[in-house]
């Protein structure tokens, strides 16, 4: 563990007992190989921690011992013992002492300097390692059919759980260190963002391949010093997944018109929570677009690559000056394109927002999607001026929105362990009571306990419910009224347009949906949505 070097360079002073002896030091000299023979080595009453001793392997603390030769600590054996080994020198001389060794700040300094160079390289090694964790994390997740990782470090502990089929599973857990470890991988190597620990939030994004297929990576990370927990959330997006529109789960008559408004002008406007599906219906319908048509698509993340579009992403790097710049100019291409198709991701801010209506202003037909949980919610977060500000007279006009969708997506019951009774009786007998005696016989239920084929979910798939409501003279002044939604549900109910409600009531008396589960959802039902449907 320890060796003597012959002296080859200018050492600083030395202790006045040793001057003479380290002058002289003999080139052969005790080799000591493991804690253990340390106890044979006593310091002097004189000993001294060295300033700084320079031989064939850089510079290492060292000490002058009682057989007044010079003992250094070996580079390899400090890269996993740097602590233990430097301790062990201290302690063999406060107990020789009978007090704290005097240890000159020259001494630290230089230690600490080389100890800085050792994590370095252990940093390094280290990362690479956290980096595999990473690879292994995401394959698993794509082969489990996860759409989301996320990664919590909470009492010292971190663990993981992924999200299948709208559920979220543990998959794996380890200690805190690791976790941070491996947050900081995903944003210094995958994402290409220095990381410190004390970042409140982070927001990115990065590409994954594997198995030849590429995979979109959109990063999310919080931290909150005052509990010391942290947050980190990855969601996946297979780059080369385009549904079929009809296997989404939409109502027949639901296709219908989509098809029959696919041809007007104004936006297609797509309105779900997170974890809605709004990406993958836009992409889907996106699919349906006449290949020979110019097509143009202008979002903050192309996350699905088609060929039948051409794929523009808003800039994110440069200035705050440079990116507001540059958006203003893509916005002036896709009104002077010679566009006949238009596709926003995401309506998200004012930006966004005064590019759709500039836009469908043009007369262009186009589709977007924004957050919301009904239609009322987009409208008022459309027309507020403290949030995407776009003006009533732009927004409710004839040119703007051609149709809404609502939607939103529902873990499908896994058709070998779900039960007819739910576990707590008094929602049984809400739900029979609710859709009727006869209609209660269909109902089925969430297996908490899962079995093998569902991973234990109790969930064998998803399926969206949704409302599509077009857009015309007739009904547009009821999006005026936010106050009122009830009026665009008995307007549909008229024209025999299913709402939400209406759509999803007809999978939970197929036995496709767990009634609870599918009004957490999408609110309660009532007969304000289901009318004759419900006995309550």
């Amino acid at each position: 563990m320890f060796k003597t070097f012959k002296k080859q360079h200018e050492a600083p002073p030395l202790p006045s007992f040793a001057q003479e002896q380290a002058e002289n030091m003999v080139c052969e000299a005790p080799l000591i190989t493991n804690y253990e023979e340390l106890e044979n080595i006593q310091p002097t009453t004189n000993a001294d921690i060295l300033t700084e001793t320079r031989n064939m392997n850089g510079a290492c603390p060292g000490f002058i011992a009682e057989d007044k030769q010079l003992y250094c600590i070996d580079r390899s054996d400090l890269n996993k013992h740097e602590a233990l080994a430097l301790n062990q020198l201290i302690n063999l001389s406060r107990d020789a002492l009978q007090q704290e060794p005097v240890i000159r700040q020259t001494t630290r300094s230089v230690f600490e300097s080389w100890m800085n160079r050792n994590q370095e390289l252990s940093l390094q090694q280290q990362t690479r390692e956290s980096s595999n964790q990473v690879n292994e994390l995401l394959m698993q997740a794509i082969n489990n059919q996860a759409t989301d990782i996320h990664l919590e470090i909470k009492h010292n502990r971190t663990t993981v759980y992924q999200r299948i089929y709208g559920q979220l599973s543990t998959s794996q857990s380890f200690d805190k260190s690791q976790g941070i470890k491996i947050i900081a991988a995903v944003w210094n190597i995958y994402v290409n963002q220095p990381f410190s620990n004390g970042d409140v939030a982070k927001d990115g994004r990065f590409n994954f391949d594997y198995n030849g297929q590429k995979w979109l990576c959109r990063v999310s990370y919080g931290y909150s010093k005052v509990t010391d927990e942290r947050s980190l959330a990855i969601r996946l997006r297979d780059m080369k997944y385009i549904p079929d529109l009809g296997a989404l789960g939409y109502h027949a008559t639901q296709l219908q018109t989509l098809k029959q408004v696919a041809a007007n002008k104004g936006i297609t406007l797509i309105i779900g929570a997170v974890n809605s599906g709004k990406s993958t219906t836009q992409t889907a319908i996106m699919k349906t677009r006449p290949a020979l048509e110019k097509n143009l698509e202008i979002s903050d993340q192309i996350e699905v690559e088609l060929d039948n579009f051409v794929q523009i992403q808003l800039p994110i790097e440069g200035t705050e000056d440079i990116i507001r710049d540059n958006k203003e100019r893509l916005r002036r291409i896709s009104t002077r394109h010679d566009v006949d198709f238009i596709a926003i991701n995401e309506i998200r801010d004012k930006e966004t927002a005064v590019m759709a209506s500039s836009m469908m202003l043009q007369g262009t037909t186009g589709i977007a999607s924004i957050h919301g949980s009904g239609w009322v919610d987009a409208i008022n977060r459309l027309i507020s001026k403290a949030d995407l500000g776009v003006s009533p007279d732009i927004l409710f006009s004839e040119s703007f929105l051609s149709l809404i969708i609502v939607q939103s997506l529902i873990g499908v019951l896994c058709s070998h362990c779900k039960l007819e009774q739910h576990s707590d009786p008094f929602w049984q007998n809400y739900y029979r009571a609710g859709f009727g005696a006869t209609a209660g016989h269909h109902l089925r239920f969430q297996n908490r306990y899962g079995c093998s084929a569902c991973r234990h979910t109790g969930i064998g798939s998803l399926t969206l419910v949704a409302e599509c409501i077009p857009i015309t003279e007739a009904n547009r002044h009821l999006l005026k009224d936010t106050t009122n939604p009830q009026a665009m549900r008995d307007w549909m109910q008229t024209h025999g347009i299913l709402n939400i409600h209406q759509h999803a009531c007809t999978k939970i008396l197929n036995g496709e949906l767990d009634p609870l589960l599918t009004q957490r959802k999408i609110g309660n039902f009532n007969k304000g949505n289901l009318y004759d449907a419900w006995h309550n």
